[in-house]
């Protein structure tokens, strides 16, 4: 997996294709927030950070609108998203 932060090239592969497609995707890394490195076109991107139960059902619970998103990044992943970048309403 050198030089794929992390996922396989089949993966890369198959979401930046879809990109390309004009497809809106969303990717959600369940830990590595790096990810993003990979997919840069991509139109929503979360970081949930762990892949415990806790963290996937509010993932799922933001993502139907149950609860809101919220959060800020504790590092910088990219030059685009720095430390602090976030949702904070």
């Amino acid at each position: 997996m050198t030089g794929t932060v992390g996922l396989p090239s089949s993966q890369l592969s198959l979401i930046n294709s879809l990109t390309s497609a004009g497809k809106k995707v969303i990717v959600i890394s369940f830990g590595n927030p790096y990810l993003i490195q990979g997919f840069r076109d991509v139109s929503s991107y979360i970081c949930a950070y762990a892949d415990a139960e806790t963290s996937i059902n509010s993932v799922i619970n933001a993502m139907n609108g149950i609860i809101k998103f919220k959060g800020k990044l504790p590092v910088s992943v990219s030059s685009e998203f720095k430390l602090g970048h976030g949702i904070t309403n």
